[in-house]
């Protein structure tokens, strides 16, 4: 039996299992979670969801939960909930005042292009907007959001515009000019909290002033960040329980109104079956984000009539080569490299880990990108081919033995690590399908799995031997994650993160820059070209397959849809309901 059928038949045994699970009277997933309405039942008192997210987690904030790998799926999406932007990203992808009075344009001249090539951008808190604990939000909390975020001892908050920005100046107590050294392409969005760019998260001065002046190495770990965190958003917290769940009470002040549903409960958890009993027992009416596999969501359809499954693209997989001292050295060669893409059969994997419902990543942008008919010409194709491989892999000075395993001069066996991230049941999967073709192509693998207590280490996340497993989100705002900018070393105590194959060039660099300040589309979309011939001619990354996973939604909920690439579903949280 091949490994592909091996993972279908575990799977279905699994969804088998969990359903008598969930169907026992008195069973854990039938109890959990008992103050949420039943399915199709009519709600008494408060209005309530309760949403799950898999994963534990540890704070409230993406970026921090994002330093060192250690990312949990769907706290951005709840952080969301809590603290809004000045802009927002709605269900068209098209950005929209939230907590602004207006989008800056170049129309409404809000952003204005100076003849010396710098620019502003000019942005006016609308009246009345307030901090969860009543105070007001002004442009003070602006000027020092842009602060923390750009003070280099602190790091986490980084965002790509900072690098373009010369200052944030406050006019009055609701206007900000933000002062632009260059051209940036998405300058409209800072200070957004859902934006395509990661961009620089509003902060209350308020509160975190005095922590930031006074102990900077511990401002990340101050309680603010989980248990007291205080927001701009639609809902407030009410309860925070780590790895266990949140409680979210309307905001009765949210500037775009106050929510339809009076509370939302977010549960952590991490295990994927009791997941999947969870929603099979009522007790989860949607999942944030990634939860089920696409696999697991089609198994849910066929034993659930409680609701619908949104099929989104989610991004991509991906396999991370070395490029700083890698072990063994051969990873470091090109021509390995590209060896190693032309030995998996990732349409294999499409057919069955995706159950024939995606595509073949040839590059990380989603063939669907409308400007993908002039970045195509520039991609470099790598088809299935075993036997290419090896004779490429054997013009490297290997000879392959009689265990069809490739032996160097010293007759050591041609060996690395592939490590993946536990936790995510989809990537150890493909990692252990993509080294069943490594070693049928004559190298000997090692699929390491990275426990839960190492990913915030962050010098053994960025200085794994040979290849690393993970996922990429298939939109241009990922770029910002290469060149050398952002790349860990010791130099820097690995807490500059990004770019994860720690790939340093200088014209790379140089085409990343011209990017994020090119305005003209045509012109950027040439150098999108650019940038991603150099990534797959040079196998900076390799693209695997791209990921539709679904999104779990309750028939009581209204006006409720799925994320996508660069929207969050949290997008109009104040409109979210539940059927009566």
């Amino acid at each position: 039996m091949s490994i592909h059928k091996r993972f279908g038949a575990t799977w279905l045994l699994l969804a088998l299992v969990v359903a008598g699970c969930a169907s026992q009277p008195g069973s854990p997933a039938s109890t959990a979670g008992s103050s949420a309405p039943q399915q199709g039942a009519a709600p008494s008192g408060p209005k309530r969801i309760v949403a799950a997210v898999k994963g534990d987690g540890h704070t409230l904030s993406e970026l921090i939960n994002n330093v060192g790998g250690a990312s949990v799926i769907g706290v951005d999406e709840v952080e969301h909930l809590l603290n809004a932007g000045m802009v927002m990203t709605d269900d068209h992808g098209n950005l929209q005042p939230q907590l602004a009075e207006q989008v800056p344009t170049l129309d409404n001249g809000l952003w204005k292009l100076l003849p010396d090539g710098t620019m502003t951008t000019t942005l006016t808190i609308k009246p009345g907007v307030m901090w969860h604990d009543g105070a007001p939000f002004t442009s003070a909390d602006l000027v020092f959001s842009y602060q923390v975020a750009a003070d280099r001892e602190i790091g986490t908050f980084k965002a790509p515009s900072l690098d373009s920005i010369s200052g944030v100046e406050a006019v009055d107590d609701r206007t900000v000019v933000v002062h632009w050294k260059s051209s940036y392409i998405d300058a409209d969005q800072t200070f957004s909290q859902a934006a395509s760019q990661p961009a620089i998260q509003p902060m209350p001065k308020h509160l975190l002033e005095q922590a930031y002046l006074s102990d900077k190495p511990n401002f990340t770990a101050q309680s603010f960040w989980s248990s007291g965190y205080i927001g701009t958003g639609a809902f407030r917290l009410k309860e925070w329980d780590m790895s266990n769940h949140v409680l979210l009470d309307a905001n009765p002040d949210f500037i775009m109104g106050r929510p339809k549903v009076d509370q939302v409960e977010v549960k952590f958890i991490n295990d994927t079956s009791a997941l999947f009993a969870n929603i099979l027992a009522g007790a989860v009416e949607m999942t944030m984000n990634r939860g089920l596999s696409l696999e697991q969501g089609v198994q849910l359809q066929n034993q659930w009539n409680g609701g619908r499954l949104e099929q989104k693209a989610t991004g991509q997989l991906v396999i991370y080569p070395q490029f700083i001292d890698p072990q063994p050295s051969v990873v470091g060669d090109v021509r390995f490299r590209r060896a190693m893409v032309q030995a998996m059969d990732r349409q294999g994997m499409v057919d069955t880990l995706m159950q024939g419902q995606s595509t073949v990543a040839e590059s990380f942008l989603n063939p669907g990108f409308a400007g993908h008919d002039i970045v195509d010409p520039y991609i470099v194709h790598y088809p299935y081919d075993q036997r290419a491989a090896q004779q490429a892999i054997a013009s490297l000075g290997y000879t392959r033995g009689s265990d069809g395993i490739f032996r160097g001069a010293d007759g050591q066996p041609l060996s690395l690590e592939l490590r993946v991230a536990a936790g995510d049941d989809l990537n150890q999967k493909a990692t252990l399908s993509v080294a069943n073709d490594w070693k049928n192509a004559g190298v000997d693998v090692q699929p390491a799995i990275i426990p839960g207590s190492r990913v915030t280490d962050l010098e053994y996340t960025a200085t794994f031997p040979a290849f690393t497993f993970t996922r990429f989100k298939n939109d241009l705002s990922r770029l910002n994650k290469f060149g050398t900018k952002n790349t860990p070393l010791p130099a820097n105590n690995y807490r500059i993160t990004g770019n994860t194959p720690r790939y340093m060039d200088p014209a790379f660099d140089a085409l990343l820059d011209r990017y994020f300040v090119t305005i003209p589309k045509q012109d950027r979309m040439q150098l999108v070209g650019q940038i991603i011939h150099t990534m797959t001619d040079q196998v900076i990354q390799m693209t695997l397959f791209f990921v539709t996973e679904p999104t779990v939604l309750s028939n009581r909920l209204v006006n409720v849809e799925g994320a996508r690439e660069g929207v969050s579903m949290t997008w109009n949280a104040e409109k979210w309901d539940v059927k009566s």
